[in-house]
């Protein structure tokens, strides 16, 4: 009975196994699904590597934006400064965009508003913060209205986004991110050129990506003299689509292991019962001759 007994454990100890590591991984595909879809399916990212001396610019961004399948633009540069607050000295990552980034990338208030045009043209020293930024510096994301210095300058907070809970965000690791002004950020004195080697791109319709890839293809070949290599456009979709390959495949490998397990522990229970079937041959023998 107590041989049967721990055949039985190993065989349930192997099941149990194999439901946890598929239910994991299908769960972590599914969080990694979904924190792709919350920055939009509908995004393009777009670095540029050699911009052929002709660099782009705000107006540059705009003039895309009026395309039919092209809905919205943004740049993006990021410069890393210290806020000090609190007595607290950390690093930020410093963005540099407009106020279509929000939407674009799909991303929600707390508390204020997002950064406008009159922002960009009057060159204000305001800040949008991430959840994360607003707990750890203020205790609280009811700042709107304070102040947060970043290397010596003083912005003013207009906008606290929402909480972001997903796995991508626990992978990454806490970071402390500010919003402001592109135009503000290239006069801070950081080293920033007003050339953008960064932006982001939103599709007008969810149906119209295969549309908007090639309309920002097209527009980059003409302007960068025909050379695929002097940028690099990605396709949020694309990335969706490799990464449910990337789990999927994840699933059937722990899968099989977990298969493989059971296999053995299934060979084990045959040895076990054809071991407790041949040792009592000679005793059932002697009893029935008896």
């Amino acid at each position: 009975k107590l041989r049967s007994f721990l055949t039985m454990l190993g065989i349930i100890i192997r099941v149990f196994s194999l439901v946890v590591l598929v239910s994991i991984t299908n769960s972590a595909t599914d969080s990694v699904t979904d924190s792709i879809n919350s920055l939009g399916s509908n995004l393009f990212s777009v670095n540029i590597r050699d911009d052929k001396g002709k660099p782009v610019r705000m107006d540059d961004l705009k003039e895309l934006a009026r395309e039919e399948s092209i809905d919205m633009t943004a740049p993006m540069t990021q410069s890393s400064m210290f806020i000090n607050e609190s007595e607290d000295e950390d690093s930020a990552s410093v963005y540099g965009t407009t106020g279509d980034i929000f939407t674009i990338q799909n991303k929600k208030l707390a508390q204020g508003r997002f950064i406008k045009s009159v922002d960009l043209d009057n060159h204000s020293m305001v800040a949008v913060i991430s959840h994360t930024t607003a707990e750890e510096f203020f205790g609280s994301v009811n700042v709107v209205g304070q102040n947060i210095t970043l290397d010596g300058m003083k912005f003013q907070i207009i906008g606290v986004l929402e909480e972001e809970e997903n796995t991508m965000s626990a992978m990454m690791g806490e970071s402390y991110d500010v919003y402001i002004p592109f135009t503000t950020l290239i006069r801070t004195g950081t080293d920033i050129s007003s050339d953008i080697t960064s932006f982001y791109a939103s599709s007008s319709k969810d149906d119209s990506m295969d549309q908007a890839e090639t309309t920002l293809n097209t527009w980059l070949l003409n302007r960068f003299e025909n050379d695929e290599d002097a940028f690099k456009l990605i396709n949020q979709s694309s990335i969706l689509e490799v990464m449910e390959s990337v789990t999927g495949t994840m699933t059937l490998w722990l899968g099989g292991i977990a298969g493989i397990s059971l296999l053995v522990g299934g060979i084990g229970i045959m040895n076990i019962m054809l071991v407790s079937v041949t040792e009592r041959t000679r005793e059932i023998g002697i009893r029935k001759a008896i």
